[in-house]
Formats: C-alpha cells, structure tokens, sequence
C-alpha cells in the first residue's frame, strides 16, 4: 500500500515537470497495479516498446524502479529517456531504492535530439552514426564483454556517467570513439578499466574532441584535435596520436611517456577515499576532505579537476533531472478520514 502511495506521489511530481511535454511512465511490475499497462490517457505503460511507439518528438519516458530489468531499448525518436537513478540502495537519495536497469540502448541516426539519464546498463550503449545531439548522463554503464559506450554519431554529449569494463580484452574499452564521430563533449564522468594498464578511452576520429573534468583509470588513445582538461588518471598515460590543447592534467603514474600531464605521480590516496581499479563504489571516489590536495582549486578556471569539479560536477547516484521522493512518511492507520502524509523530494 505504501508503495503504491509513493508511485502517486510520484506521478504527481512528474506532472509538474513542464506541460509541454508528455510524460510517460513505464513499470514493469506485475506485483504492482500502476495502471492500464498499454496505455490510456494517464500514459503508463509495461514496457518501453509501449512507450515509445506512443511518443512523439519532445516526450519524456520515465523508466520507473523496479527490480526486473527492462531489456533493450532502441530508441528512433527525439525522447528523453529518465530513470530513478543508480544506488539509490545505498546513498540513500530516494525513498524507493529499487534502480530501472536495462540491457543495451541503441540510438538510431532519426533519433536526433534525445537523451537518457537515470538508469543502469548492463550492455552497450551505441550511438549510430547520423544521430546528432544526443545526450548521455546521469548513468551507470559496465560490461564485461564489449565496450561501453560505443559512439559514431555527431555532437554527443557524455556526462556525470560511472562507466566500467572488466573485460581482459584490451579492445574493449569504457569509451569507443569511430572514425565518423565528431564534437564529442566527455566530461566529469568516472570512466574505469579494470586493466588499468589498458585504454578506458579510445578515439578513431580524426574531429574534434572534449575532454574534460574526468577521473580514468586507465589510458587514453589518439586524442586528436583534443582539448583535454582537469583530467585525473589514476595512474593512466596519453597515448598515441595526439594533438591539441592539454591544461591541468595529473596522473598516479610516476613516468609516462606522455609530456601533457601538470603533474606525475601523484599518491591517489591522497586524492580519494579510496580508490582501486576494481571498485565502482562513488564513496571510494570521493574527494579526501582536507583541502590543499593535488586536486583541489588547481583547474583551469580555479575549481577541482576530476569529476567532481568544473561547472558542473558528478552527481551522486545519477539523480536525475526531475524530482524524486528522498523521504516519505506514510501512517498506517489515519486520524477518522483523514491520512496524512509527509515526503521530500529533489532533483539535480
């Protein structure tokens, strides 16, 4: 009874996000009454195939938590794609802790304008060659097969992401950049190669690219036509090609071969909580209190570089930018007709 209280609430909260977009809810519980599940004029649906052929350019889906992941999405339309958010079980950012994963995401070249922040990938997330300003942020990504995300397409946006490859497979990187891809923005994302000594970022393009405010772990590949900012490497190296402009970038490794890093060296522990090449827990990347480390106030414009620095820092859990029920008081037993209820919510 709570949660479908709290599902109301919520519905409420969606609703007051902007009347020029439709919103449309999907849950796939069948524990759950959350409505009709093919659609009706509340707009909730079981699955986002539902949802999607039902939207229209400009529409928000909203992949509600749930402990069954959504499968695949493919995405052909200008939507924008939210979910709760990632490790909502543990920060303690929502008042439900159940997370909306799903498998791999595919962004087709009519799909220009759309975006997706909230969820967790289990799979690759592509952006296919043609597809134009599409937005990626917000989210957990990790594969132990394949690479992460998996861009051709033109003025992408990557950011505020966790992304993790634990394959042993060098090729396999958190981030593919092809040779068709252009004004690619990376930024404050912690970006994490299990393999360390292998490539968390690897570009084939010969256009331009951003890259700033990010902690890797790992190394970059042929950062051609870059501007390469803030950037923290857990003890990574610039590798190959590589041109353009590089300011305020440090790295754990005592000698690279590169000559574009601030600083080398760096003891992480003296950065982070505490890192490792394994750990996809945010609290181990958190910055260490103390000021004064080699991270704090040293950016190009005077803030902290790495992820949690810049104009527009990581955000924990991926909370997305809608609000979200962070605290809910629900009594069982109300005073004659009357129930009252007390919640919180916030979005980012």
């Amino acid at each position: 009874m709570k949660t479908a209280l709290i599902t109301s609430i919520l519905l409420f909260c969606l609703t007051s996000i902007t009347l020029a977009q439709t919103v449309r809810r999907v849950n796939n519980r069948t524990d759950l009454h959350v409505g009709p599940v093919t659609g009706s004029s509340v707009n909730v649906y079981s699955t986002f195939a539902a949802a999607h052929t039902a939207a229209v350019a400009g529409d928000i889906i909203y992949l509600e938590g749930s402990p069954t992941n959504y499968g695949a999405l493919s995405i052909t339309k200008n939507v924008h794609v939210k979910g709760p958010g990632y490790a909502v079980n543990i920060n303690g950012t929502q008042q439900y802790t159940n997370s909306a994963s799903v498998t791999s995401v595919t962004f087709s070249s009519t799909s220009d304008g759309a975006s997706i922040e909230g969820v967790i990938a289990t799979s690759t997330i592509t952006v296919a060659n043609g597809a134009i300003g599409i937005t990626i942020s917000k989210l957990r990504a990790a594969s132990t097969t394949a690479n992460v995300i998996a861009i051709s397409g033109q003025n992408v946006t990557l950011e505020q992401c966790l992304l993790y490859n634990s394959s042993t497979l060098t090729s396999n990187y958190p981030v593919s950049i092809a040779s068709t891809a252009s004004d690619v923005i990376i930024k404050n994302n912690i970006i994490i190669k299990q393999t360390s000594t292998a490539n968390a970022i690897y570009n084939a393009s010969l256009n331009a690219i951003a890259v700033y405010n990010n902690t890797i772990v790992g190394n970059v590949l042929h950062m051609r036509a870059a501007s390469f900012d803030n950037n923290i490497f857990y003890d990574g190296d610039i590798l190959g090609s590589y041109t353009g402009a590089y300011n305020n970038n440090i790295t754990g490794k005592a000698s690279p071969t590169s000559t574009k890093f601030t600083t080398t060296g760096v003891v992480m522990t003296n950065v982070f909580v505490s890192p490792s090449t394994s750990t996809t827990l945010e609290a181990s990347w958190e910055f260490v209190a103390a000021s004064g480390t080699p991270a704090h106030d040293v950016g190009t414009v005077g803030n902290h570089i790495g992820h949690n620095g810049g104009t527009n820092p990581y955000v924990l859990s991926g909370m997305p930018s809608i609000p979200a029920i962070y605290q809910a008081t629900v009594p069982s037993i109300g005073s004659g007709s009357t129930i009252s209820i007390t919640f919180k919510s916030k979005s980012h």
